[in-house]
């Protein structure tokens, strides 16, 4: 994992660069799917969060396959489903999603897990945030919580749009008020973020 050789571990809206720390040579500013749900996990803190569960819907990268395929013999294969076509396949992957936020929010550590799904679309990914807290979690606070979000890491949809319109949006997370439920202890969240543009806008 890239963070593991870096000094100093950022994710904006969570983490910082201290002036008197400088000495950090190698920032790391985490990946895209961190970026989004990391902020959104410490937006709750204050419920005390006892489990949190991610599958997020990643779209297809440059290094993966149009169509089914072999290795190339000089590339070591890190998943033979990575091989499966990008283009005509659900695919299942470990991500490291869990391990970095738990080392971004040491809070958390034991309290998170995750998969990944590589989706047969280009732009903009996905993610179902199932949470469990200590505490009970009303509509009251939900309501108070949204109004609590600032840009630009969030962004509150509720529209009736679809992954392709946050296409060039330029915030971490974009939380989508038409599917959020509360019942008990639990939160169901469904969240968008252009990989590549949110992501962007971040590190920059």
């Amino acid at each position: 994992n890239d963070i593991d050789y870096a000094d100093k571990l950022v994710i904006f809206g969570v983490t910082k660069i201290e002036p008197s720390k400088l000495k950090d040579k190698i920032i790391s500013s985490s990946s895209c799917d961190c970026v989004a749900i990391a902020p959104l996990l410490e937006s709750l803190k204050s419920k005390k969060i006892e489990s949190c569960w991610i599958v997020s819907l990643h779209p297809y990268v440059s290094d993966q396959q149009l169509l089914d395929n072999t290795p190339k013999s000089h590339e070591p294969v890190l998943s033979p489903l990575m091989l499966r076509s990008s283009i005509n396949s659900l695919i299942p992957k470990y991500t490291s999603i869990a391990d970095v936020i738990m080392k971004a929010l040491p809070y958390l550590k034991k309290k998170v897990s995750s998969y990944q799904i590589r989706v047969p679309t280009s732009c903009v990914s996905g993610a179902l945030v199932e949470i469990n807290f200590k505490e009970k979690v009303d509509s009251i606070f939900i309501k108070k919580w949204l109004t609590k979000l600032k840009e630009p890491v969030f962004r509150i949809n509720e529209d009736l749009l679809t992954s392709i319109d946050f296409c060039g949006d330029p915030h971490s997370v974009i939380i989508d008020k038409r599917f959020i439920k509360n019942e008990g202890k639990n939160l169901k969240l469904l969240i968008w973020y252009d990989n590549e543009a949110g992501y962007s806008a971040r590190v920059v």
